[in-house]
């Protein structure tokens, strides 16, 4: 298939752009573009055209395309009212590979080359979404974004994925990173060997090693004593705790000493200190 490439207004400082089009008819020309895009039909029937595959469209199927896939809506007379939300998926990865909340969603956006197609009348929350994105400004459509997508990421297996695969099955790096993170923070209290974690992920230990660093810029250790240390911070504001040792032991470290340093190497004050600097917090 023959694909344009087409030029949208998604730049440095926007990240998020919105286009609504009402049109007799949708274009019927096959096109591309590096951004990231997310397509609601609000009304019109039709079929969608990804690569060599086609896809029936109707009132309320939402579709995700990924920057660079060729792709068209051919729709049927006589309307086709659509909203498409246009954004750069690395500058979201970059944050999702960085910040420990994000790194779920990028499970979601790992999925997205392949296309995505969800029918929505189950889901009126994502047009309450759109509706929000649709009227924001700059920030409020980037955090609104945000929601939409950590809702897509939620409800990511009801999804019908456009170019063939599952989203059952874990052969990406996304899912394999998801399966690594919820064992993690379901066990991080526990004594976690690499070669259990290793196994989650179907790796031999030096492979899983390799791997980890290259998806999260940090070693397993590293990322699992960021989990401990977040949780001994809230038991500390908490006053959750009998003493610091107490809460060494609760968050999974084995001694009071190696918790105190890497509490002062990730929070830069040892934990004494940090209670004191928070004593009017939680409290």
């Amino acid at each position: 298939m023959k694909s344009i490439r087409f030029i949208l207004p998604v730049t440095s400082e926007h990240t998020v752009v919105i286009q609504e089009d009402r049109l007799p008819t949708a274009y019927r020309v096959a096109h591309h573009h590096e951004a990231t895009q997310i397509t609601l039909i609000l009304e019109g029937n039709g079929t969608f055209c990804m690569g060599n595959t086609t896809h029936p469209f109707g009132d309320g199927d939402l579709f995700v395309v990924g920057g660079g896939e060729s792709h068209y809506f051919k729709s049927d007379p006589p309307h086709f009212h659509a909203i498409h939300i246009f954004f750069h998926t690395p500058k979201i990865q970059a944050a999702s590979k960085h910040l420990l909340e994000f790194q779920y969603l990028g499970t979601f956006l790992d999925m997205i080359p392949m296309g995505l197609k969800l029918s929505t009348p189950e889901h009126p929350q994502i047009l309450e979404r759109i509706g929000c994105i649709k009227s924001g400004t700059d920030l409020e459509r980037l955090l609104h974004l945000l929601h939409l997508l950590q809702y897509l990421s939620v409800h990511r297996t009801e999804m019908e994925p456009i170019l063939g695969g599952s989203l059952h099955t874990a052969p990406s790096a996304g899912l394999r990173l998801e399966a690594i993170y919820q064992y993690t923070l379901t066990h991080f209290t526990e004594d976690i060997s690499l070669s259990e974690v290793a196994s989650i992920a179907c790796l031999t230990i030096p492979a899983f090693c390799k791997y980890f660093k290259k998806h999260t810029r940090k070693t397993y250790f590293s990322f699992l004593n960021e989990i401990r240390v977040r949780e001994a911070c809230k038991r500390i504001l908490s006053r959750d705790y009998h003493n610091i040792a107490s809460v060494a032991y609760a968050t999974g470290f084995n001694n009071a000493i190696t918790f105190n340093r890497v509490f002062k190497r990730i929070i830069g004050k040892c934990p004494s200190d940090y209670l004191e600097e928070n004593s009017g917090v939680g409290g």
